[in-house]
């Protein structure tokens, strides 16, 4: 037996193996309770808590909540995987079950529990179905805690994985209801790909706002629902009624959206089909197409660089829309190198029906009276409530979609093209829309190688519409306007004319044939046709030389025609066409109501003559199909006199057709100043000047 001693000798024996071995007994008890929790862990079946946990979730909601399995992985965000998972809907529902899945796995952070909500960061079903349904007093059907609470849902979900599994949404408050079936991607369908991370295709279909909706989308492996801030591919096309919608591009959270990048397509048969899914008041008009990039950020969709057409008007610009209280803010700036002015008519509420096109003879017009009778009868028609004879937009103003968005909005074209023969050339406007109130400020309109400016205001805060405009057409060109003839000389000089009205009505026509106010027009200076000049003046013998030698342009010193008008009504104050040879006197009046016109001149020429018919000359008609007679009892009397008196003398037969040339050199200064119209030579808003109206200077007349 060896000598204990040697294990006492400080030179042999190590100074530790001295010691005495030290264990605390927190420590070891520690260690026991982690083998213990190890082996407890792993002997522990998951679905002895299944039977507490559906009774402890059906007291909760109220409601029956059933599974056949529970398993779940530990860690700092635990793994929670059930199946035959079956969740009945709230009492309040009409539909059951609120959720009837297969295979339901989900994980929980463990951070976010502790700060007092529930962040399931992924979510993975298969097999089954889900309601997600909120009342319009505001109850979630997802809140499993008192089924009449109105508080936010505490649960978020950042990514969604599903396969074979559909999803219906319902919200009678945003009126949407829509059914979403995701599958694998090899599963039958419209939309492909070749790139490898769209692994899910989705169905969709639905309601919002009472319009229908459906289509289908090509997505990656997870879509993030909300706080992922992880953007998903996503190819989707939407078929809206006529509208469709093509996106491809990026996507950030669909539930609380964070951000897009895709490129949009959007499609139509007319812009007014958005407004139920936009809500943007946009006009009626022909068949669209537009591409663009969209881009989300923060509350801002930014449409950028679109191009595109609306009927046969090209359009590329910017557009930006704002989510922001009181209401959006929608912002577009459109270039056109080619407006179709027939695209953009519905804008300002023409009626995009037509019949034949076709202008009504003059002779159906007959009389005046037989004119303004059937007039009459047509507007009196309340079965026709599209009259292809009227020409004033009739369209229906909606004064509640003024006010649900404000608006920025500017349009510049380099050529305009008119349904009819018109000599349109350019156009620039801007559109203000703030809190119902709409301005047109200005509206600039090439003419006739001058300018038509207007501001116009339409009050939506009243009902029926407030409108308002103040029109003018500065230096416009005669020979633009006036018919061109083989026979007749081209008439020179430069037309103003100042347009100052305002009313209350649904549309504009309802407006005018409501509306006060006064119209304008003045030539001062220029040329006009010798025979034009003669033939409006009946005076046959001048008409007769003219034809033999060749016509030829004569002084036009100024003209005048004033019109004030009250409750839709005009009535001239002055009327006034004064030639080197004819001074032309007028009166009459306008109906806006009827779109009817009814002028009489009394033509007198300054110099003697023979052959002469001088009578009054009735202009008169609805605004679309004009026509003119000769005053018949004038005619009566000069013909009964020619007769009479060549009864008595042939020669005496010519005295009544002598032209004794009444006429008299008017007051064209004091006229055209009592008239004056804006000086317009200042800079439109195209950047070019405007034409001066006509000069001041009057031409004497020739003795």
């Amino acid at each position: 037996m060896p000598n204990s001693d040697l294990f006492d000798d400080a030179s042999v024996t190590p100074a530790k193996a001295r010691r005495p071995v030290y264990r605390h007994p927190a420590l070891v008890t520690l260690y026991v309770l982690i083998v213990v929790l190890a082996l407890f862990l792993a002997l522990f079946d998951w679905n002895w808590l299944r039977a507490p946990l559906e009774r402890y979730v059906t007291s909760k909601t109220q409601r029956e909540f059933r599974i056949s399995d529970l398993k779940v992985r530990l860690g700092l965000t635990p793994v929670i995987t059930m199946r035959d998972v079956y969740i009945a809907n709230a009492p309040w529902s009409d539909v059951e079950p609120m959720a009837d899945v297969k295979t339901l796995r989900f994980s929980v952070s463990l951070r976010d529990l502790w700060q007092g909500r529930v962040l399931i960061p992924e979510v993975d079903v298969a097999d089954g179905q889900t309601l997600l349904e909120r009342t319009a007093d505001g109850r979630k059907n997802w809140l499993f805690s008192d089924p009449n609470d109105h508080s936010p849902s505490r649960l978020k979900i950042s990514a969604l994985h599903a396969e074979r599994f559909t999803l219906r949404y319902r919200d009678p408050a945003a009126r949407l209801d829509v059914r979403a079936t995701a599958n694998d991607i090899s599963a039958p369908g419209k939309l492909a790909s070749s790139d490898a991370k769209f692994t899910t295709r989705i169905g969709f279909q639905g309601t919002y706002k009472d319009a229908p909706f459906g289509g289908e989308a090509l997505t990656a492996n997870l879509i993030t629902f909300e706080e992922s801030d992880k953007p998903f591919p996503l190819i989707a096309h939407i078929d809206a009624g006529k509208t469709s919608v093509d996106l491809n591009g990026t996507i950030s959270d669909v539930v609380e959206l964070k951000a897009i990048d895709a490129d949009l397509r959007i499609k139509g048969s007319t812009l007014a089909n958005i407004y139920p899914y936009l809500l943007l008041p946009l006009p009626a008009s022909p068949p669209y197409e537009i591409d663009g990039r969209l881009d989300f950020r923060g509350s801002q969709y930014r449409y950028g660089e679109f191009h595109g057409h609306i009927g046969e008007t090209d359009l590329k610009g910017d557009a930006s829309y704002t989510s922001k209280e009181p209401r959006p803010l929608l912002q577009i700036k459109i270039a056109s190198k080619l407006l179709n002015m027939a695209d953009l008519g519905p804008l300002i509420g023409v009626e995009t029906q037509s019949g034949s096109g076709k202008p009504a003879p003059s002779a159906a017009l007959g009389t005046r009276e037989t004119a303004r009778g059937a007039v009459h009868a047509t507007n009196a028609n309340k079965a026709n409530p599209v009259n292809n004879d009227r020409i004033l937009p009739s369209g229906k103003i909606n004064p509640e979609k003024l006010r649900v968005i404000d608006a920025k909005v500017s349009l510049v074209a380099d050529r305009l093209k008119a349904g009819v023969d018109l000599p349109l050339d350019s156009m620039s406007v801007n559109l203000d829309l703030q809190d119902g109130v709409l301005k047109l400020d200005p509206v600039d309109i090439g003419f006739a190688q001058g300018h038509i400016i207007g501001h116009i205001e339409l009050n939506g805060q009243q009902q029926p519409i407030a409108a308002r405009a103040d029109i003018e057409a500065r230096g416009l060109s005669l020979e633009k306007i006036l018919p061109k003839s083989q026979r007749i000389s081209p008439s020179e000089g430069r037309l103003a004319a100042s347009i100052k009205i305002s009313g209350r009505g649904d549309s504009i026509s309802d407006v005018l044939a409501k509306g006060n106010g006064d119209m304008r027009t003045v030539v001062s200076g220029g040329q006009i046709s010798n025979l034009a000049d003669a033939a409006v003046g009946l005076n046959g013998g001048k008409v007769l030389r003219l034809l033999a030698t060749g016509d030829q342009d004569i002084p036009l010193r100024c003209a005048v025609v004033d019109v004030a008008v009250a409750g839709g009504i005009g009535h001239t104050r002055s009327f006034l066409i004064d030639t080197e040879q004819t001074e032309i006197k007028g009166e009459g009046s306008v109906n806006f109501a009827d779109e009817y016109f009814d002028f009489t001149l009394h033509p007198e020429p300054k110099h003697p003559d023979i052959l002469s018919l001088r009578s009054p000359i009735h202009v008169f008609g609805p605004f679309t199909h004009p026509d003119y007679s000769i005053d018949k009892t004038a005619l009566a009397e000069r013909a009964g006199a020619t007769i009479l008196l060549g009864v008595l003398n042939p020669l005496a037969a010519l005295l009544p057709l002598l032209e004794t040339g009444p006429g008299n050199n008017a007051d064209c200064q004091a006229l055209l100043a009592s008239n004056r119209i804006a000086d317009t030579r200042g800079p439109t808003m195209t950047g070019k000047a405007a034409p001066s109206p006509a000069a001041p200077v009057v031409p004497p007349a020739k003795k």
